[in-house]
């Protein structure tokens, strides 16, 4: 979801977007089979405002949030060797006791001032 506008005399803009993602489905694949719940949440936004017509200001910022759980199963493997010597199923039994959670947070803020004396130069 994103929100943007400008201000009635269009000196301030701003842009807000909002971003919420799992990619449970693509990680219900993977060889350990158990509870995989990640979930991702971050917010963006942009805000400019022109002071006059030589100077104006930028804020660019983002926050976010990563989530990662597994509770993982037992599982049991099963695979064949054939070689010109012998032919032979082997047997692995998998045992993982315990569970990964991973959490993070990151943020970032940027501000920056613009200064055109004309057309040809722009220093920010």
């Amino acid at each position: 979801m994103h929100i943007e506008g400008s201000s009635k005399n269009s000196r301030a803009t701003y842009l807000l977007g909002v971003r919420n993602r799992s990619n449970k489905n693509l990680l219900s694949n993977q060889e350990t089979t158990g509870a995989y719940i990640p979930s991702s949440t971050d917010v963006q936004t942009f805000i400019t405002y022109k002071l006059n017509e030589k100077i104006q200001f930028e804020i660019l910022g983002n926050l976010s949030k990563t989530k990662f759980t597994l509770i993982p199963e037992s599982a049991k493997k099963t695979s064949s060797v054939f070689s010109p010597l012998f032919t032979a199923n082997l047997g692995l039994d998998i045992f993982f006791e315990g569970q990964e959670k991973d959490s993070y947070s990151t943020s970032l803020i940027g501000i920056s001032t613009i200064y055109q004396p004309n057309k040809k130069l722009r220093l920010k």
